[in-house]
């Protein structure tokens, strides 16, 4: 009988003749069982007072008994299993719980072998306590191009993970007087395109997390032939005779089908609108034109499976409105009274009617949830 020492530091008396082992060069030597795996659902990342569970398995061999390890081998917790995985649960989770995790196994009767460890797992707790960071896009997102997306935390000394769409894309730690990190994006490319958000987290505890930021848009706009072929830019035209109190229709026109058309003035989004299936041709009508609604527009498409990839630019349209007695005698009145032209509007009796152009949730809003793509 020999004393042995498992890889968790617990000693125990095993029998020669009931250990494994293999000759190498003369030399007797343990051969461990093979390395379970390890999992964690439903999320390696968990809000404090959540729940999570530690998968460990062997390959298929059964009466083992699972050590499951916590920070650099710190035993946590002991199961024994009939079968060839073992749950370890993680309920009402605290910021204690979050670090790192590996498991390990050997025979219920208490024998040599061990098994290999897992490999790591990573579970990150998320602390509401600790204020959300704020995220914005800088720079023209045309192809080729460089952006910057901007996270702001709330002190200094932090650390940055960035997210699209929900899968981890980027870590960078600031220097302990910024509160502030940028994640360029040097020679912008269509696989950019997306959602994004960012969190943070203490240089002291690494794995206890900020809740994520909201989320900004990168919507790509081809601009010129860059690796990839880009989408056409459409042509803009205006339908009708532009005079004040008078309806009118902006058209904007290219090849293909299942088309989202976006129409802006003087860069701000104006209205987003859904082409039919079999049409090519988005159209903006303006009810009743009043003098905001002169100015020039410009319009931008994207395929319906394709959000976040934009057209170039069509290239402006000035709606002019014709001049005319009441068109003359609002600009006088403006001149003399500096009064808003809405109020001018209503003083004259030419108050625009309600449902006029498409804009129901105000710049940058569109009608059907769809973003529009970033001024050109």
């Amino acid at each position: 009988m020999s004393t042995k020492r498992a890889p968790t530091g617990h000693e125990y008396q095993v029998q020669p003749s009931e250990c494994l082992f293999m000759i190498n060069n003369n030399n007797t030597s343990w051969q461990p069982y093979p390395q379970p795996s390890i999992s964690v659902t439903p999320s390696n990342v968990v809000a404090l007072g959540g729940n999570v569970s530690i998968h460990c398995m062997s390959e298929n061999y059964l009466q083992m008994e699972f050590y499951l390890e916590k920070d650099e081998r710190k035993i946590i917790a002991i199961k024994k299993a009939e079968q060839p995985e073992v749950i370890f649960p993680i309920l009402n989770a605290k910021a204690e719980d979050a670090g790192t995790y590996q498991c390990i196994y050997h025979p219920i009767t208490g024998e040599d072998p061990w098994s290999d460890r897992s490999n790591k797992i990573y579970i990150n707790v998320t602390d509401p306590s600790l204020i959300k960071p704020s995220i914005k896009l800088q720079g023209e997102p045309f192809v080729g191009m460089t952006v910057t997306i901007e996270c702001q935390g709330p002190e200094h000394d932090l650390t940055f993970s960035l997210h699209k769409s929900r899968s981890h894309t980027a870590t960078q730690v600031i220097p302990p007087t910024g509160s502030t990190n940028h994640f360029p994006f040097h020679t912008l490319s269509l696989e950019d395109a997306g959602s994004y958000t960012c969190q943070y987290h203490r240089r002291e505890n690494p794995f206890v997390w900020s809740g994520p930021s909201d989320s900004v848009k990168l919507v790509v706009i081809g601009k010129k032939p860059f690796f990839y072929p880009m989408l056409k830019k459409p042509s803009i035209l205006v339908q009708g005779k532009p005079a004040l109190g008078k309806n009118v229709t902006i058209e904007c026109r290219t090849q293909g089908q299942g088309l989202i058309f976006s129409l802006h003035k003087s860069r701000n989004l104006t209205a987003v609108q859904m082409v039919e299936a079999a049409g090519d041709t988005g159209s903006f009508l303006f009810h009743m034109l009043s003098l905001e609604d002169a100015g020039n527009y410009t319009c931008h498409y994207h395929h319906k499976g394709e959000p976040f990839i934009w057209s170039e630019p069509s290239d402006p349209v000035e709606l002019v409105l014709a001049n005319n007695p009441a068109q003359t005698f609002q600009q006088g009145l403006a001149e003399f009274t500096h009064l808003p032209p809405w109020l001018l509007l209503q003083l004259t009796g030419l108050k625009k009617e309600e449902g006029g152009t498409s804009n129901e949730g105000g710049p940058g809003v569109s009608n059907n949830g769809d973003p529009g793509p970033s001024a050109a």
